[in-house]
């Protein structure tokens, strides 16, 4: 995958991928393995997040405070491991 072209760089911790279709199982699985393995997280935007930081910043919000709760999240169930697959309810991103 062209993405570890990229993490094996010691520069850069965060990748950020834009897609439409958002992310599929295996590249989840991907993610989660490249963060145990290296600490390096992987976020991946769909196109409704792209909408809603672009709602923010023109309801003057801070558009910024979406994508960090975002790399929070991430990096908490990552190391925690996934939320309860049982629960219905998903984190806004």
């Amino acid at each position: 995958m062209q993405i570890m072209n990229h993490l094996n760089d010691d520069l850069y911790r965060i990748v950020v991928i834009f897609t439409r279709k958002g992310a599929s199982k295996d590249a989840k699985e991907l993610k989660r393995k490249i963060y145990k393995e290296t600490k390096k997280v992987i976020i991946i935007f769909e196109d409704r997040h792209l909408h809603e930081l672009l709602d923010r910043k023109r309801n003057n919000q801070d558009p910024l405070g979406l994508p960090l709760k975002y790399l929070d999240h991430t990096r908490l169930t990552l190391e925690v491991g996934e939320y309860n697959s049982t629960r219905r309810e998903r984190y806004p991103w």
